[in-house]
């Protein structure tokens, strides 16, 4: 899991209202709405539960200790979407013992391994990296007016590209896997053929460079962890490009090729999701 800075999010607050209307305006659904597509819920539904399940944020000091404004930020975006939720004052075991005393209904919580949110009534687990692949697979649907029966190359095939890859799959996409491990790559192919539950779709690795790849195929999700992972010559002006990955890998110049066709963020549909996910 990508370790965020504090410069990486402190603007998000104030920009939430900005980034859901570009959000909007490119996939036709809000925020919360593409959280609810990407856990197969409708909007209204999820809406009523919201209203009756308090959340609370509990800051962790282990490891590299917190990242400042990181709790807040997150209970922010959680408040946009309509959650009851707050930041716990104590942290690590304690903070968790003022959510149960505080009666919450879920946690949301990170050390350097693992962003969870848990659902204390079902004991149901949110991961954040699976989350975040499986909204920003479900922007790329809605962005591309749905990816039925359409080619998209997954760069990266760890854990937010295994999300991506297992929505994309289950939804009825033809999924072509790219990392830079051929073996990672070759790993998740096997899991996602050898599983008949995750849904229709086929899957592939790319045999060409991504060069080569990208001028045949329109959709991608970056999902890498690394700047320029999508070189600048192989997007078009019909590529629609969802980029989890922190830093983004598309270029300056790709980015403004793009810009009307290009969802990232830093944490936003990561953390919708994984709300909806805790539902």
């Amino acid at each position: 899991m990508t370790r965020l800075k504090t410069c990486d999010i402190n603007t998000i607050v104030k920009n939430l209202d900005n980034y859901n209307r570009e959000l909007i305006e490119k996939t036709g659904h809000s925020l919360l709405g593409i959280a609810c597509h990407a856990c197969g819920r409708k909007k209204a539904e999820i809406l009523k539960l919201i209203d009756d399940f308090a959340v609370s944020v509990v800051p962790v000091t282990a490891g590299q200790g917190i990242i400042t404004t990181f709790s807040d930020t997150v209970a922010a975006i959680m408040n946009y979407l309509g959650f009851q939720v707050s930041v716990t004052t104590a942290t690590d075991t304690a903070g968790v013992a003022e959510a149960f005393e505080n009666k919450a209904h879920g946690i949301m919580m990170s050390d350097d391994n693992r962003f969870v949110g848990l659902n204390l009534t079902l004991q149901q687990v949110a991961d954040n990296s699976e989350s975040t692949g499986r909204g920003y697979a479900a922007a790329l649907d809605l962005m591309a007016g749905g990816l039925k029966e359409q080619s998209v190359v997954v760069v990266g095939c760890g854990p937010v590209g295994t999300g991506a890859a297992t929505w994309l799959k289950h939804t009825g996409a033809h999924v072509v896997l790219y990392d830079v491990d051929p073996g990672t790559a070759l790993d998740l192919k096997n899991t996602l053929c050898n599983d008949a539950a995750i849904g229709p779709g086929r899957v592939s690795m790319a045999d060409q460079t991504l060069e080569v790849l990208l001028h045949r195929v329109r959709y991608v999700v970056e999902a890498t962890p690394v700047e320029n992972s999508i070189p600048g010559n192989a997007l078009f002006d019909n590529t629609y490009v969802a980029a989890p990955g922190v830093p983004l890998g598309v270029s300056k110049n790709g980015c403004e090729r793009i810009s009307s066709r290009l969802i990232h963020d830093k944490l936003e549909i990561g953390v919708a999701t994984m709300a909806v996910s805790m539902l």
